[in-house]
């Protein structure tokens, strides 16, 4: 969630104004391209992130991404084991764990594998068990009302296809899947 994707990244080096801040989509994936370029360096065709640097000029107006994608994969490690009949919709810092050996194996929804996009305004999830949330980050900043279950079917859809292409894309294709559909 936003606590989780939202990290602050300072930079500092030549040509980059002292104190300025930008608020951008930007990621882990952009960390490579943009030490490349300041080391005057091109990174490999197959590297999906983006140098960071155009955007600490002020007079650059470049278009930037417009989506970036979320992903977490599975990881057996964060599965949680709890009593059958505890209800999934309860917090988990509430619950205590049981012994391993002795009690039923079930992966939270929140520890399920997911793919997702983030936008200016949007955050959208498609998790591997089946749920989909959709968050409205302007009027809904901490992720409380899940629009999924009201949206228009077609915005769903549109949010998953664009999924779907930053899924699937590679290097410089990137730029324009992370484009509006």
């Amino acid at each position: 969630f936003e606590e989780d994707v939202n990290v602050p990244f300072l930079i500092r080096g030549p040509g980059i104004e002292p104190n300025m801040i930008v608020n951008k989509l930007a990621g882990n994936v952009d960390i490579a391209p943009t030490f490349a370029d300041m080391a005057g360096v091109v990174p490999p065709d197959f590297v999906d992130g983006r140098s960071l640097l155009p955007l600490f000029t002020p007079s650059a107006s470049q278009p930037w991404r417009e989506a970036y994608l979320l992903e977490r994969g599975g990881d057996e490690a964060e599965t949680f084991y709890w009593d059958t009949t505890v209800s999934r919709n309860l917090d988990p810092g509430l619950l205590e764990p049981f012994d391993v050996a002795s009690k039923p194996n079930y992966t939270w929804p929140f520890a399920s594998p997911y793919v997702g996009l983030r936008t200016e305004e949007h955050c959208y999830i498609e998790f591997e068990i089946g749920d989909i949330e959709l968050y409205n980050m302007v009027n809904d900043p901490h992720q409380l009302e899940n629009l999924a279950w009201t949206a228009d079917p077609a915005t769903l859809e549109i949010f998953s296809q664009w999924v779907e292409r930053l899924k699937t894309c590679a290097g410089e294709s990137c730029w324009a899947a992370e484009g509006k559909p």
